[in-house]
């Protein structure tokens, strides 16, 4: 498990690390967006009862003819272990539906009209 400190920290690294053209891409206020997009989410997915994990090394450990892959929590066997048998794609599509349901951050660039600038490139292409 890992804190949502942590997360925080190795995004801002990122964040301080983009160039300046790369964050006024993004939007200036993107990086505390996502603070809040991490908190939030770290709030919601993650479990703090470690048991199942703590059993599933004991049982790999001490048994016999251990398992070669252990699948801990009902997550994993409906959502994970499905989601890595489809097409690179097609979890692609799925993760944007998943990011844009749970309020994941956006670059203002998507959201700019960009239209009017390819409109004037047109025009002096000439």
């Amino acid at each position: 498990m890992q804190s949502s400190e942590r997360l925080i920290k190795m995004a801002d690294e990122v964040w301080h690390r983009a160039s300046q053209k790369l964050r006024d891409e993004f939007g200036h206020n993107y990086n505390e967006k996502v603070r809040k997009f991490i908190r939030e989410l770290q709030q919601n997915i993650v479990e703090h009862d470690t048991t199942l994990v703590i059993d599933s090394y004991y049982e790999a450990i001490v048994a016999k003819r251990p398992n070669l892959l252990y699948r801990i929590g009902w997550d994993v066997l409906f959502l994970f272990h499905p989601y890595s048998l489809l097409s690179l794609r097609l979890q692609l599509y799925i993760m944007k539906f998943l990011m844009y349901l749970n309020g994941a951050p956006i670059p203002s660039i998507t959201t700019k009209n960009i239209s009017s600038k390819i409109k004037k490139n047109q025009f002096h292409q000439f």
